[in-house]
């Protein structure tokens, strides 16, 4: 019986765990279901992927319309966006490390004209986001890619 307590008594900690307050990024296990509009916002910025192609992400090259507004979802077009692409489990980027995003002109779209996920697996994507004010937050979304 105190075998079988502790297997659930260690359960129910795993499944309260599994909860974040940390809106920047997902835990170490976490994986997005790809949508358009997927968004995650941080103490200073929210990033939004309003296009992706391909969708869900995938093995090979992507490319990605963003758009980043303020915590009062005022768009931002005057920011500096890098895209690091990382693969936890295998502690290996990708090449180039990271990749720019470039501003679309207004109401905050920036596109990422391609990174690259060089094989399946799950991948951390941190978007280092550095505001004209010099605020910079990075934000994460993490995908598990089919190839």
């Amino acid at each position: 019986m105190l075998k079988y307590s502790l297997i659930l008594l260690c359960s129910a900690a795993t499944v309260v765990g599994c909860g974040s307050d940390d809106t920047t990024g997902p835990d170490a296990d976490y994986v997005d279901t790809f949508t358009n509009g997927l968004s995650r916002a941080g103490e200073h910025f929210k990033v939004s992927i309003v296009e992706a192609t391909p969708a869900p992400p995938d093995k090979g090259e992507n490319a990605w319309t963003l758009v980043l507004t303020d915590a009062a979802d005022a768009p931002i077009d005057d920011a500096t966006i890098n895209i690091r692409p990382f693969m936890p489990a295998h502690g290996h980027g990708s090449t180039p490390e990271t990749s720019p995003a470039v501003s679309a002109g207004a109401d905050g779209k920036y596109t990422i004209e391609k990174f690259v996920l060089i094989m399946p697996g799950r991948w951390t994507l941190d978007l280092e986001i550095k505001g004209a004010n010099g605020t910079e937050e990075t934000i994460q979304f993490a995908f598990e890619v089919e190839g």
